[in-house]
């Protein structure tokens, strides 16, 4: 989590560069792009010491930048979105918040 706070500008930088990379070049072959992995982390456990807060904030922005590319037709939110992560699962408000944004 304090990795998150401590590099969250370069990371957001990171990921919005290699977006956009993906999307123009998705443009220039006329065709769509994607992901079928979810943003964040791919080793997070759910326990009650462990916050789902940074997981959940690092997919709503890359789910922004990826809005702002048209060729962005499939976007998926976390890789932690199965029943046994009750953490992200029972978060309905948010799973309901996140799948608003990607539809719209």
């Amino acid at each position: 989590m304090s990795c998150w706070k401590e590099n969250k500008v370069t990371l957001v930088s990171w990921i919005d560069q290699m977006i956009t990379h993906i999307a123009q070049k998705a443009h220039a072959s006329k065709i769509v792009c994607g992901n079928t992995e979810g943003w964040g982390p791919i080793g997070w456990y759910d326990h009650p010491d462990l916050s789902w807060e940074w997981v959940k904030e690092s997919a709503e922005i890359c789910v922004d930048l990826a809005k702002k590319h048209d060729e962005y037709k499939f976007i998926c939110t976390s890789n932690f979105t199965h029943p046994q992560f009750k953490g992200l699962w029972e978060d309905i408000k948010w799973h309901r918040k996140i799948t608003d944004i990607i539809k719209a």
